[in-house]
């Protein structure tokens, strides 16, 4: 007469919580196509908007935007291309993670660099976008908080530290701003992912 050994609670909780890495890497996957496509359409009309007063530096960085979102897309497809079930989930959640912060980098470059070169309505501009990219990056990377502070912390700390650097009038509001938005959006992405995972 065999006995079934019932798991441990330990062994479950291990299993629980290996599937809902699964699952919350899968929604970050499975999600993340149509951040690709509005990354690359909004850096095409910042570049087409910008490019009187920031070439050839604003075509360079829309380079790296375009660069980098066709290697997110082909590792998208190999992502796909595996069975969800033997996909590695911390493996995969770690590429995802990578290439948002790779993102994030690039967006920074934008508004670190570019930004100072820009006029007034340049800037404003900029900082427009960052922060629509950075707000819009809560649906594609929300499902694991670590990938969208990897997108957010680049992205967005260039911005607020180039603003300080500017103008009482102009800069220092925009800074104080960025950095309200920035904790505002931390703390929603760490929420939202806490009830995701409870």
């Amino acid at each position: 007469m065999d006995i079934a050994v019932e798991p441990s609670l330990d062994q479950l909780s291990a299993d629980l919580r290996l599937r809902v890495r699964r699952a919350q890497v899968d929604m970050l996957w499975r999600h993340s196509l149509p951040g690709y496509v509005a990354s690359i359409v909004i850096a095409l009309l910042l570049t087409w908007t910008l490019s009187p007063t920031l070439t050839p530096e604003i075509q360079l960085w829309f380079g790296a935007v375009f660069l980098l979102t066709v290697v997110r897309v082909v590792l998208l497809r190999i992502y796909r291309s595996q069975a969800v079930p033997l996909a590695d989930p911390h493996r995969w959640g770690n590429i995802f993670v990578a290439s948002s912060g790779a993102m994030g980098i690039v967006w920074g470059v934008l508004s670190g660099l570019l930004f100072a070169q820009a006029n007034e309505h340049g800037q404003a501009l900029i900082a427009i976008t960052v922060a629509g990219m950075v707000a819009g990056a809560v649906v594609t990377n929300g499902y694991i908080a670590q990938a969208y502070y990897a997108f957010l912390v680049p992205a967005l700390l260039p911005l607020i530290l180039r603003a300080f650097q500017g103008s009482s009038e102009f800069g220092v509001p925009l800074g104080i701003l960025g950095t309200i938005f920035a904790i505002f959006m931390f703390l929603s992405v760490r929420r939202t992912n806490r009830s995701l995972i409870a």
